[in-house]
C-alpha cells in the first residue's frame, strides 16, 4: 500500500536565506504556476543517524518552509529490513522522535508522516521497484503519465549508509534512481568518513566519479551546518573593511581550532578503533573550520565555485607535517573498554583519543602563524570554538591603565564550555567593533566569567536570535544547491594530503596516557614553538620489549600507562619475569655504585610466583638486604606469617646471609605485637634507621588487596605521623593485628613496583584506574616523592574475563 501525501515547501535560490518564520513565508502568494515537485530518497532510513537526526531534520525543514500548493514534497525511506518490519520501525521512529506541543505542529506532522513511505532496498530488483514507484508517483498525480513534461524540480538521494557500501549502492542509484523525464536536478548526499587516508579517499572519489558528476555530489560535514560556523565567512565579508587589513601574520599571533568532548568511546570502540581522533574530527571538522579562517576572500561572496577553490588553495599551502607537528594521547581505560567490547579479541589498540597538531600555512598572509588544531575525548568539558589571538603591541605609559591588560581575541564559540555560555561570536573591545547582521543581537553579559583569560564583560558579544540544527541547515542547503556548505572532492583530497603523513607519523608512536575528565589535565598541556608542538611534561611514557634469554622473548609492555605511571602487562608469567629482570638491573646498578642493595617484598598470595622467580634469578645475594613490607602478628611458624612464606619460597633456596634478612619481630617475650614499652613497630623502625640512615629503600614491591590496600595500610585509616617508618594497624574484615611500613616510608623509595595478578583483581583494577582517592583506595596514595613508580598488571587483572593467556599484539 502506498502512503503518498503531498506537502509544500519554499525552495529559495542557491545562496538565499531560508524563511525566518512561517508567517513571513505565508505572506507570499501563489504565482499560479504549476506546483514544483521534489523527491527525497533516504537510504538507510532506519539506521542510527536517520533515527537520531535525519527524520527530525526533514520534519523541521518542512515546518519552516511549508506553503500550500507551491511545492510537492515526497519522501521515500529505504532500508534493508523487510517491508512490514521497516514500516513498523518508521512508525515507531516518527512516534518517538518527532514531538509536537501544539495543534499546528501536530497537523503538519500528520501531513509529513502521510507523505513518507517505506520501501525495502536490498536487491537490484528493489531498486527497479523504487524507480518505477518514483516515476509513477511523480507523473501520475499530475495526469502526466507517458508525457515528456514533468513538474519535478529535483531529486535528492541521501546515502545514510557505511562508506563501504557506497560503490555498490551508487551503481544502482545512478542506474535506476535518476529522473528520466525532463531536466530536474539530481543530487547525492554522502556521510563521512570519506576514506581512511589519501589512497582510500582517492579510490572512493574515483568510484563516485564513475557514477555522478562533481556538482551532483554533496559530502556532508555537519559542523559546516552549525550556526556559528556558518557565520565565519559572512562575518569576514560583513566586517571586511575593518578586519581584512589585520587578518594576517603581522597582526595575528595564533589561531586555535578546538573540539573537546566529555564522553568516552564506550559502546563505540569498534567504530572508534578504526578511525581515532584524527580521522574522526580533525581531518574533517577542524580542517574545514581552519580553512574558513585562513582562506582568501573571493571578491564575489556569492560565487560558490570561487569560495570552494579558495579553500582548496589554502590547504595546498599548508606545510607538510613532520614528527614534531602532532601529539597524541589515549585515555587510560580505553583499552579495557576496547577489549571488553571485542570479547574474543586479544589485540591492544594504540588508537589516539586525543590529538593536538600545529599547522603552518606557507603563504604571504600566514607565514609563521601557528594554527593549533586540538580535539579529544573524555576531557574536562564539552566545547568547540575557533579562537583568533591577535598580537598586542601597545605600549602602556601608565601601569594602572586598565585597558593595558586587555587581550585582543576574536572567538567563534560554537558550543559548550563549562561556563554554559550560549553560542556566540565574541570580540575583545580592543578590536574593531563588529557589524551586527540581521538575525544576530549584541548582548551585554550579566556575569563576570573569564573566557580564555579575559573577563567576558570586556568583549562584544554577538548572539544568534535562533540556533538551527546542522542537519536542518544542510539538507536545506543540499536542496538549494549551496555547495559551499559541503566538501568538494578537491577539498577532501587536499585535506587527506595533509593528514595522511601526520597519521603515518603518529601511528608509529605510542600515545601518552591520561586519566581524563580533567583529573590530570596537566599531562595534556603542551607548548607551541616555531619548531613544533611539545608536551609541557616531558615524561618517558613507553618501554620497549626485553629478551630475557636467547629462546624466551616476551611482549613486556602495552603502549600504555596506568595511573599516569608506566604500565607493564602480558600474561602473568611474563609480567613477573619482567619485574624480576628489572629488579636484577637496578640491583646491579646499585651494587656497582654503593656495594649494597636494599629490597623490600610483600606478603600474601600475589608474590609467590615472584618469590619463585627471584629464587632462580642470578642476584648477588651476598650484597642484598631483604626487608618485609608488613607482617601479621602471628608466630613465625604460622601459615599466615609472611616470614614463613618468604622462608619456604625464597630464603631456603638462595645463599643469603642471615644478617642480610630483616624480619619484622612480632613475637617478643611471648607477646605478639606488644603495646608495652617494647613495641614491634618501633623495633623495626630502629632497624631500618640503623641500616638505612636516610630510610630510603632501593626497591619496594607492593601487592594490592581486593579492597585496594597495600602492605597493611587499609582503606579509610588515618595517616601515620610523618616521622614514623612503621606502625601497627588493624582493620575490620582483615584478621590479625599487623605491623606495616607507612606511606611515608614507601613513597620515599628510589623505585616502587606495584604487582597485580589474576582475574580476582580485575574489579579493583577497574576501580582504581581512574580514582584519585588514596583514602578509599590506599594503592592510589602511592606517589613516589623523588623515585619512580611502575605498574606490573597481568592481562587477567587488567582486562578480566576477556583476557587470554596469549601475549597481546599491538594493533
Amino acid at each position: 500500500m502506498k502512503l503518498v501525501v503531498l506537502f509544500v515547501i519554499v525552495i529559495p535560490c542557491a545562496l538565499a536565506n531560508t524563511c525566518a518564520s512561517n508567517d513571513k513565508c505565508a505572506t507570499k502568494k501563489s504565482s499560479g504556476q504549476p506546483p514544483k515537485h521534489y523527491n527525497v530518497i533516504l537510504i538507510g532510513a532506519t539506521g542510527n543517524l536517520a533515527s537520531k537526526y535525519l527524520w527530525k531534520a526533514l520534519f523541521d525543514l518542512f515546518k519552516e518552509r511549508f506553503i500550500k500548493n507551491e511545492v510537492r514534497f515526497q519522501i521515500y525511506g529505504a532500508a534493508r529490513q523487510e517491508q512490514d518490519a521497516g514500516r513498523r520501525m518508521m512508525s515507531e521512529l516518527f512516534l518517538n522522535v518527532i514531538k509536537c506541543s501544539d495543534d499546528n505542529c501536530r497537523e503538519k506532522k500528520k501531513s509529513f508522516v502521510e507523505s513518507s513511505q517505506y520501501l525495502r532496498l536490498k536487491t537490484e530488483r528493489d531498486f527497479q521497484h523504487l524507480a518505477a514507484l518514483l516515476d509513477e508517483n511523480t507523473q501520475s498525480i499530475y495526469g502526466l503519465s507517458g508525457s515528456p513534461v514533468t513538474f519535478e524540480e529535483g531529486r535528492l538521494v541521501y546515502l545514510s549508509i557505511p562508506p563501504s557500501s557506497y560503490a555498490k549502492t551508487s551503481k544502482f542509484v545512478n542506474q535506476y534512481l535518476r529522473p528520466k523525464v525532463g531536466r530536474p536536478w539530481f543530487r547525492v548526499v554522502l556521510e563521512k568518513p570519506f576514506g581512511k587516508d589519501l589512497t582510500t579517499a582517492k579510490k572512493l572519489a574515483k568510484a563516485m566519479e564513475s557514477y555522478f558528476d562533481e556538482n551532483e555530489i554533496y559530502r556532508i560535514d555537519h559542523y559546516l551546518g552549525k550556526t556559528v560556523v556558518k557565520q565565519i565567512l559572512p562575518f569576514r565579508y560583513t566586517n571586511k573593511e575593518a578586519y581584512e587589513p589585520v587578518w594576517n601574520r603581522e597582526y595575528i599571533e595564533r589561531v586555535d581550532v578546538v573540539l573537546k568532548e566529555k564522553d568516552d568511546a564506550v559502546g563505540r570502540t569498534t567504530f572508534y578503533n578504526e578511525v581515532g581522533i584524527i580521522r574522526d574530527v580533525m581531518q574533517n571538522h577542524l580542517t574545514e573550520m581552519m580553512a574558513l579562517v585562513a582562506m582568501d576572500l573571493p571578491e564575489n561572496s556569492g560565487n560558490i565555485s570561487e569560495i570552494l577553490q579558495s579553500k582548496v588553495r589554502v590547504l595546498h599551502d599548508v606545510r607538510p607535517p613532520n614528527r614534531h607537528s602532532t601529539l597524541t594521547a589515549q585515555y587510560s581505560t580505553y583499552n579495557m573498554e576496547w577489549l571488553k567490547e571485542q570479547k574474543l579479541s586479544n589485540n591492544v589498540s594504540r588508537t589516539a583519543t586525543f590529538a593536538a597538531s600545529v599547522l603552518f600555512v606557507d603563504n604571504d598572509r600566514w607565514s609563521g602563524v601557528p594554527f593549533v588544531l586540538m580535539s579529544g575525548k573524555k576531557l574536562d568539558e564539552k566545547s568547540s570554538y575557533v579562537r583568533i589571538l591577535f598580537k598586542n603591541a601597545r605600549f602602556c605609559m601608565r601601569a594602572t591603565e586598565g585597558s593595558c591588560n586587555w587581550q585582543k581575541q576574536l572567538v567563534f564559540l560554537i558550543g559548550g564550555t563549562n561556563l554554559k555560555l550560549p553560542s556566540m561570536i565574541a570580540a575583545s573591545r580592543g578590536l574593531p567593533a563588529p557589524t551586527v547582521k540581521a538575525g544576530w543581537t549584541v548582548k551585554t553579559p550579566k556575569t563576570d566569567v573569564e573566557l580564555f583569560g579575559q573577563n567576558i564583560r570586556e568583549m562584544v558579544q554577538l548572539i544568534p536570535d535562533k540556533e538551527t540544527e546542522p542537519y536542518v541547515e544542510l539538507i536545506g542547503a543540499a536542496i538549494d544547491g549551496a555547495r559551499h556548505l559541503f566538501v568538494s572532492t578537491e577539498m577532501l583530497l587536499a585535506s587527506w594530503k595533509i593528514w595522511t603523513p601526520a597519521l603515518e607519523l603518529t601511528e608509529r608512536q605510542l600515545p601518552r596516557q591520561y586519566m581524563g575528565q580533567g583529573k590530570d589535565a596537566e599531562r595534556l598541556d603542551f607548548v607551541v614553538t616555531s619548531k613544533g608542538i611539545f608536551y609541557q611534561l616531558n615524561q618517558k611514557d613507553v618501554y620497549t620489549t626485553e629478551t630475557l634469554s636467547h629462546d624466551h622473548s616476551i611482549y613486556t609492555n602495552i603502549p600504555s600507562e596506568f595511573q599516569n605511571s608506566p604500565l607493564v602487562t602480558g600474561d602473568g608469567t611474563s609480567v613477573v619475569k619482567t619485574l624480576v629482570h628489572e629488579i636484577i638491573k637496578i640491583c646491579e646498578e646499585k651494587i656497582e655504585a654503593d656495594g649494597i642493595f636494599h629490597l623490600a617484598l610483600p606478603g600474601g598470595s600475589t608474590p609467590i610466583s615472584l618469590l619463585h622467580e627471584l629464587s632462580l634469578a642470578p642476584l648477588p645475594w651476598e650484597h642484598v638486604h631483604l626487608w618485609f613490607i608488613d607482617e601479621r602478628c602471628v608466630a613465625n611458624s604460622d601459615d599466615h606469617s609472611n616470614f614463613n612464606l618468604m622462608q619456604r619460597h625464597l630464603l631456603s633456596k638462595v645463599q643469603i646471609s642471615y644478617n642480610n634478612i630483616h624480619p619484622i619481630l612480632v613475637d617478643i617475650a611471648d607477646e605478639l605485637c606488644s603495646e608495652g614499652p617494647i613495641r614491634s613497630d618501633e623495633i623495626y623502625q630502629r632497624s631500618i634507621r640503623r641500616h638505612l640512615p636516610s630510610a630510603v629503600f632501593d626497591y619496594i614491591v607492593l601487592g594490592v588487596g581486593n579492597d585496594g590496600h597495600i602492605a597493611s595500610l587499609f582503606p579509610k585509616q588515618p595517616s601515620a605521623p610523618s616521622d614514623r617508618l612503621a606502625i601497627y594497624t588493624e582493620s575490620e574484615g582483615h584478621p590479625f593485628k599487623r605491623v606495616t611500613l607507612t606511606y611515608n616510608t614507601i613513597n620515599s623509595a628510589h623505585h616502587i613496583a606495584v604487582l597485580i595478578l589474576g582475574k580476582a583483581k580485575h574489579k579493583m583494577v577497574s576501580l582504581i584506574s581512574e580514582s584519585d582517592d588514596g583514602v578509599l583506595y590506599p594503592v592510589v596514595a602511592v606517589k613516589p616523592q623523588n623515585g619512580s613508580l611502575m605498574w606490573y598488571i597481568d592481562h587477567e587483572a587488567l582486562f578480566g574475563e576477556e583476557a587470554t593467556d596469549a601475549s597481546f599484539s599491538i594493533k
